[in-house]
């Protein structure tokens, strides 16, 4: 069905476009369920809809406004609003990749999603507000994945080793993985605050498993902030090399690898 923009959350039935409603009818293959589309720009995925039993759904391909069921409505309310907010953070994304985020202005960003001014500060109040939001929904389930891809029992020399290569590849690949690293001391203290509780899991990971390490003999035993700067800085330059190399992806691999023996070797005690 056609897809129309909605340039900001509905706030009453009486603004429900009868162009946008008319659009938005599609018989769903089963019976006494309809699917609502439209929804806006770049989404279109409000599942199936309960008809209610006492509204007459018209023949017409034009309803009028008073004939929306209350009950669509105040899913394509629910639906629209949360789309918005997601298109948001998925335009941040991809321009952070394009142009980077000290170049994004939230002018771009509500121009790639095609919405105004007033609609952005419903959802945000600045592109740091925006990052903050990307960066807690995209950050914690890819630390997750990365740390349940290292093998169990593996010590801990082996292990840090695993997390570094996943971290590099990530920071390498990812434009946001790599601005974390270069924009976010340029950020205001409450936003570098936020964005580190996103990061606790990552944190927390590296801590124990240096500390197991330095336990076993492994490491070398340091004061813990410095330790957590170095694993940081080492990885940090191993994704910027992987981003600035000539082709990141047949790269990486080996960078990762070369930077995961140089930060093992940095806290070895058994060096030399």
């Amino acid at each position: 069905s056609e897809q129309l923009a909605m340039p900001r959350a509905i706030t009453s039935r009486n603004e429900v476009p009868v162009a946008f409603i008319s659009a938005s009818y599609q018989e769903a293959p089963w019976p006494g369920h309809y699917c609502f589309h439209g929804l806006a720009a770049r989404k279109c995925a409000l599942g199936p809809v309960e008809r209610e039993s006492n509204t007459q759904w018209p023949d017409s391909p034009s309803p009028t406004k008073d004939q929306v069921p209350s009950t669509l409505f105040a899913m394509a309310t629910r639906q629209s609003t949360a789309d918005v907010h997601t298109a948001l953070l998925d335009a941040a994304r991809d321009l952070i990749a394009e142009i980077g985020y000290s170049q994004m202005s939230h002018a771009d960003i509500t121009a790639t999603v095609g919405i105004g001014r007033t609609t952005f500060y419903e959802h945000f109040s600045s592109k740091e507000d925006v990052l903050i939001a990307l960066v807690h929904r995209d950050l914690p389930p890819k630390i997750e994945e990365i740390v349940e891809s290292v093998e169990d029992g593996l010590p801990p020399d082996e292990r840090l080793a695993e997390l570094a290569r996943g971290m590099v590849r990530y920071v390498g690949t990812d434009h946001v993985g790599l601005m974390l690293h270069t924009d976010v001391p340029q950020l205001s203290e409450e936003a570098q605050r936020s964005i580190s509780e996103a990061h606790r899991g990552l944190t927390s990971e590296f801590a124990g498993v240096y500390r197991t390490g330095v336990m076993a003999g492994l490491f070398r035993e340091l004061p813990p902030r410095f330790a957590g700067r170095m694993m940081e800085q080492i990885i940090m330059t191993g994704g910027k090399a992987v981003m600035e190399s000539a082709d990141p992806g047949v790269e990486v691999d080996q960078i990762a690898d070369d930077t995961a023996e140089l930060l093992v070797a940095a806290f070895s005690t058994h060096n030399g």
